[in-house]
């Protein structure tokens, strides 16, 4: 772990500005601590926004389910409104982690996990010594997934630079129900569809050459090939998650979630479907 600043928010705009500025968000930390660790995300700043009351809770405003991104799963989860006019989403977020982890993870946390490929997130990596080849973490460097033995890769979407699969649970629901994502940044609100909000490798490379490729780092794409393994989101550079708007409906309250997995107690999906 690199030592580094550490600032806690008191208001959205104070952390849209330290994210402006460079800094990296943490809120209930189960990812992002990981992430420094391994040093797939070096942060010399982190601005901690877990105390903003206004991103948190699950409310009902003209027919949409508002739910704060620092809503814990747990409490999506247990919520008797949730289960009753979204089951998926509360199914989704029960079968995400263990209980300690669904007391503490966020839902617009956990929408932003990386993936899981141990290619990806090897611990003797660093940047000047990759134990695997891959485009995520050194551009350029290959796809060590391709012809390795890890079974949890891209079914659909996958390039040649890049075959990882996205390990959110609830983002499989919430796109199901054809939630907005509500963010805002150095340029003010926005929303994202959450069926656009993900890019498969496939999108990240049809977008590599274009302006939204440098809004999404905040700098150009480096030219090496496979660089685009870097695009995960739309999520631009600075921009914060501050909740999402689901719409109620028939359909909505008729909804549920599978997930298949090796372990019935805590494991990420060989595969999953909301409908």
């Amino acid at each position: 772990m690199q030592p580094f600043a550490y600032a806690r928010a008191t208001q959205t705009s104070d952390a849209v500005a330290a994210m402006a500025g460079g800094a990296t968000a943490i809120a209930g930390g189960t990812e992002i601590l990981n992430w420094m660790r391994l040093g797939i995300a070096p942060a010399d700043r982190v601005i901690d926004i877990s105390r903003l009351e206004d991103l948190r809770g699950i409310t009902l405003q003209d027919e949409e389910l508002r739910i704060g991104a620092l809503t814990a799963l747990n409490e999506i989860e247990g919520s008797d409104f949730v289960r009753a006019h979204a089951p998926v989403l509360s199914e989704a977020c029960l079968r995400a982690a263990s209980v300690s982890l669904r007391n503490l993870a966020t839902i617009g946390g956990n929408v932003l996990q990386r993936t899981r490929c141990p290619y990806f997130r090897a611990e003797a990596a660093t940047a000047e010594r990759m134990p695997w080849p891959c485009n995520k973490r050194v551009a350029g460097s290959g796809c060590s997934a391709q012809a390795g033995h890890f079974d949890r890769t891209a079914m659909f979407g996958g390039t040649s630079s890049c075959i990882a699969i996205q390990p959110s649970d609830p983002a499989v629901a919430l796109a199901a129900l054809d939630a907005t994502v509500e963010v805002i940044g150095p340029d003010g609100p926005r929303a994202v569809p959450m069926t656009e909000f993900h890019l498969s490798q496939a999108d990240a490379r049809d977008i590599a050459a274009t302006p939204e490729a440098a809004a999404i780092l905040g700098a150009p794409l480096p030219a090496q090939a496979g660089a685009e393994a870097v695009l995960e989101t739309r999520l631009r550079a600075g921009e914060l998650i501050v909740g999402y708007r689901v719409p109620i409906d028939a359909a909505a309250r008729r909804s549920a979630y599978l997930k298949v997995r090796e372990r019935e107690s805590y494991e990420y999906a060989k595969v999953s479907a909301a409908v």
